[in-house]
């Protein structure tokens, strides 16, 4: 059968990567999210500091992250080299600072002078990348999301467990347009056949705890976000950057670190089986 064809290619490859890295997939998956705010850390402008300061506010990331061990980061405003931030690639140096070899950056702005989007740094291999630059906002800058797809199997004994894993932007002005955002994303990730999980800045606390869990139900898709997420500020005293996942699975852990890494707050999540 097809199907029982494609499970045994997923189980050999996955034997693979663990011959090839001497790594076995962890029992529970850390997730970390933060805003990079184009690695200006909490400058007012990444136009009002010299090129070495971003090397040393992404080291202060990397050196923040690194004892967490994090199995997938999402990034958002995360620069490729831009004359704006360095002109260096913030995703490519924090994935070697991390040792993390997979990665998938989307450039929802791209040109001359910036290159910016989102991004995945990840353990585990990435598979099927989707770089989804959302419809036209004017006057706020484009938005999107980066979505690839890994394969986790904790428990030898069973399949492993599809996941596709979205680091998201939303826009910051207008409800109007994250509402439209949102049906972009639903419209990509809804039909899809694997467990989901949903990272990112939202710019809008409701919208991640209830709208996008409530549209996303019409999908007869289940997305739910921790308990207590709505109580842990991200950004000032707003709850705007979120870790949602689906029914397959369950957080174990959740919390918003107090080091300020940029104007944002990094969430951080364990997840499990359900």
């Amino acid at each position: 059968m097809p199907g029982t064809r494609i499970r045994r290619l997923i189980a050999w490859l996955l034997l693979c990567w663990v011959a090839a890295t001497g790594a076995t997939p962890p029992a529970e998956l850390t997730l970390v999210t933060l805003n990079l705010a184009h690695g200006r850390g909490t400058a007012f402008s990444q136009l009002l500091i010299g090129k070495d300061r971003f090397g040393e506010n992404l080291k202060t990331v990397a050196d923040t992250l690194a004892p967490l061990k994090p199995d997938l980061v999402a990034l958002q405003e995360a620069d490729a080299a831009s004359r704006w931030s360095g002109n260096f690639d913030h995703v490519g140096y924090l994935a070697n600072r991390l040792g993390m070899d997979e990665r998938a950056h989307s450039l929802h702005i791209d040109n001359w002078a910036v290159s910016y989007g989102t991004a995945l740094l990840s353990r585990l291999p990435l598979a099927e990348q989707i770089d989804h630059v959302f419809a036209g906002s004017f006057p706020t800058p484009n938005k999107g999301f980066t979505l690839a797809r890994i394969h986790w199997q904790p428990d030898p004994a069973q399949p492993a467990q599809a996941i596709d894993v979205v680091s998201l932007h939303l826009d910051f002005s207008r409800q109007s347009v994250r509402l439209a955002q949102m049906a972009e994303l639903i419209a990509v990730v809804a039909e899809r056949d694997a467990a989901l999980i949903v990272m990112g800045d939202f710019n809008d606390a409701r919208l991640a705890a209830e709208l996008l869990p409530a549209a996303m139900a019409k999908q007869d898709r289940v997305l739910h976000s921790h308990p207590q997420a709505g109580e842990m500020p991200t950004y000032k005293s707003n709850v705007l950057d979120w870790i949602l996942i689906s029914e397959e699975l369950a957080f174990s852990g959740y919390q918003v670190l107090e080091a300020p890494l940029s104007d944002h707050r990094a969430v951080v999540a364990r997840v499990r089986l359900h």
